[in-house]
């Protein structure tokens, strides 16, 4: 009895388990494990349900795509069914990467919720399922990655391609990809035709050849080619003109891009004959449209243009237009307004600061807020431009005083010549002095020509009775010093020429007086630079004194060593030159051994002489560095410009009394720029060095047509 109620009661399961369809004999967890390629349950265990298998179909084709990958990527939307070598298997599946669970949320069950679909470029994620059959274990977790990565439409071809036709043209377009619907937008004139959008009102649907008459006749076309399930293609651009000569000049703009004073005129020409120049423009700091003649917001040029409003943005777009030829092509602008000072006066001068000089142009530059005659530049200016009167002529020199300093320049300023001639405005330092000292602010010199400044250094002090030579200070940037670490001088089409950086000659030992050895005169200088700004390195000193003579002091930057103190028995040793400067000679010993050793010259700088038995020694000769340039930190930009005849000569080194040692001459070096490395950037674009040369210790010479630094 009790083996038949048994019975019954597995019945009543079984039908129970067939009636919901999906049986679970045990208290379901999923497997972490994964199936492979294959599907196959476990041999050795039957009754696990084989693992499901991916049914991937192109949703447009229906077509069947491979599905045994991990990862399945379809140039297609599909969507995803599950099939299983286990026969009456139910499945079940998740999309967002979670294991399938019957019965939670995320679960759904396969086919009465459908297949999973994935449409659209980009559509895709990971797909995970199980199959279920009656009576059976679940299989193991199937994952896959799933993703639409849809192909790109091939752009459309112009056939014939485009040009300039002398007879009507009939122009077809095509797509080398099947299926295609190819959109068009077509406009007159050479500016281009805007991208089509399909669908948009504006784009055309390309049914039927286009066909392009007339003599004189520009269309402008841009095409773009769509399939259903393909990324659009690129746009295709073509321009086609009937009859035309050859394309017209594009205007050129009499001002360079970048900073213009307010008030500036604006002139725009072209070189065809009979051409009209159309242009747009904005002072908003968005971009003009290309100009088309008779559209909206096109102005024909019909005379120079003020640039007005301070810290203002102005942008241009123009293009030329001339009967029977092509227009040009369309050539942009921007120029940024601030305070502008004109100089009127050539002469460099400051009594009565009228009219405005260069030099006090500056002046105002670098006292934003005071007055300066007609010079004056608004307080919280941080950018001024100095332009130069008409009323000054064609050319012209402004030749600097010899007896003031170099030009200074200590904040933002654009020192602008003409654009078109940068011989018409000559700043010239005479062969006398330096033409700018640079230390501050962004600045740019543009569309000038620096000639004949002139960097000397002092040269050493001679000995006095019984006394060596002092060392020779180092000369550097002829025609501009630049210094600053946040220092940035930029210089755009000009010439520097001529220009020269001199290191002075070492001092002389002086005549030993007959009976007596004694030193005369202070002891040896530290050959600091002239003033606050180095227009030439300071000469060393010489040092003496009786029997408590000093050695020679140190150079300072660009200075010479001091020469060491002449005694009897312990004569002192000389001073060491500065980066650029010369050693000061060695002190003298009234007779037996040699005297004391010479300072050591700079970086290259010469060396002292040793002082001889009582005989006294020569200073180093200094350093010539950076004919026309030397930056000693900062940043250097230069750009279309040309370096011609620069030079850059070291000092000859001071003569010893009795012969060898001599002090040693000073080296030259960087006949146009010399860059002290380390502190400096620098870049170039088309520049060009000619006749540039360097000589050491006042020889003869040589060609040097590139910069040098350390």
């Amino acid at each position: 009895m009790a083996r038949g109620l048994k019975k019954l009661l597995i019945s009543w399961a079984v039908l129970v388990i067939t009636l919901v369809g999906c049986p679970l004999p045990f208290e379901f967890t999923p497997s972490n494990s994964t199936a492979g390629s294959g599907s196959i349950g476990d041999p050795a265990n039957p009754s696990i349900t084989a693992a499901p298998v991916l049914v991937v179909n192109e949703v447009t084709s229906g077509q069947r795509i491979d599905s045994t990958s991990t990862t399945i990527v379809s140039p297609r939307d599909v969507t995803i069914g599950f099939s299983s070598d286990t026969r009456g298997a139910r499945f079940f599946y998740t999309i967002d990467g979670s294991n399938p669970v019957p019965g939670q949320p995320a679960t759904r069950r396969y086919p009465d919720d459908g297949p999973a679909v994935y449409a659209g470029d980009g559509a895709g994620g990971t797909i995970k399922s199980i199959a279920i059959a009656p009576s059976m274990y679940p299989s193991v977790v199937t994952t896959r990655t799933v993703t639409v990565d849809y192909l790109t439409v091939a752009a459309p071809v112009f056939s014939p391609p485009p040009g300039n036709y002398q007879n009507d043209q009939t122009i077809t377009i095509a797509s080398s990809t099947p299926g295609t619907t190819i959109w068009y937008r077509i406009v007159d004139g050479t500016g281009g035709a805007p991208t089509p959008i399909p669908g948009d009102g504006l784009a055309v649907e390309y049914t039927a050849p286009i066909t392009i008459a007339g003599h004189a006749t520009a269309k402008s076309i841009a095409a773009i080619a769509v399939r259903s399930e393909m990324r659009d293609s690129a746009v295709a651009n073509a321009l086609y003109t009937i009859g035309y000569g050859e394309q017209t000049q594009a205007p050129v703009f009499s001002l360079r891009n970048g900073y213009q004073g307010v008030g500036t005129q604006l002139s725009m020409v072209t070189s065809t004959d009979g051409a009209t120049i159309y242009y747009t423009y904005t002072d908003d700091g968005s971009l003009p449209s290309t100009p088309v003649p008779g559209g909206g917001n096109t102005f024909a040029y019909t005379g120079p243009i003020t640039l007005t409003g301070l810290d203002t943005q102005h942008r241009f777009v123009a293009i030329a237009v001339a009967p029977a030829r092509m227009d040009s092509d369309p050539v942009s602008a921007t120029f940024t307004t601030v305070p502008r000072i004109l100089v009127t006066s050539a002469s460099d001068g400051f009594q009565g600061y009228t009219p405005t000089t260069l030099r006090i142009a500056l002046l105002a530059v670098n006292s934003p807020g005071q007055e300066f005659g007609d010079a004056f530049v608004p307080a919280g200016t941080t950018v001024s431009v100095i332009e130069f009167a008409q009323s000054l002529g064609n050319s012209f020199t402004i030749q600097l005083n010899p007896h003031s300093e170099p030009l200074p320049v200590t904040r933002s300023v654009v020192i602008s010549g003409d654009p078109h001639n940068p011989g018409r405005v000559t700043i010239s330092g005479g062969n006398a002095t330096r033409i700018f000292g640079v230390t501050g602010g962004d600045v740019t010199i543009r569309d000038v020509t620096l000639e004949a400044g002139r960097a000397q250094a002092h040269d050493g002090i001679g000995g006095a009775p019984d006394s060596s030579g002092g060392g020779g200070g180092g000369g550097v940037g002829g025609a501009i010093y630049v210094r600053g670490s946040t220092t940035s001088l930029t210089i755009v089409n000009s010439i520097l020429r001529q220009n020269s950086a001199i290191g002075g000659a070492g001092g002389a030992g002086g005549q030993v007086n007959a009976g007596q050895f004694f030193a005369s005169g202070s002891d040896g200088g530290d050959g600091i630079g002239v003033g606050g700004f180095p227009t030439g390195g300071g000469a060393g000193g010489v040092a003496t004194g009786f029997d408590t003579g000093s050695p020679g002091g140190n150079g300072g930057w660009l200075g010479g060593g001091g020469a060491g103190a002449s005694l009897s028995s312990n004569p002192r040793v000389g001073g060491d030159g500065g980066f650029a400067g010369g050693g000061g000679g060695g002190g003298a010993r009234r007779s037996g051994d040699n005297g004391a050793l010479g300072g050591a010259g700079g970086a290259f700088g010469g060396a002292g002489g040793r002082g001889n038995s009582s005989g006294t020694a020569g200073g180093g000769g200094g350093a010539g560095l950076g004919g026309a340039i030397f930056v000693e930190s900062g940043a250097l930009i230069l750009i279309d410009t040309e370096f011609v005849a620069n030079t850059a000569v070291g000092g000859s080194g001071g003569s010893s009394l009795f012969g060898p040692p001599h002090g040693q001459p000073g080296q030259g070096r960087g006949g146009a720029v010399f860059l002290h490395t380390g502190t400096t950037s620098f870049s170039a674009d088309n520049v060009v060095f000619t006749n540039n040369a360097v000589a050491s210790g006042g020889g003869p010479p040589l060609p040097e047509d590139v910069y040098d630094s350390r």
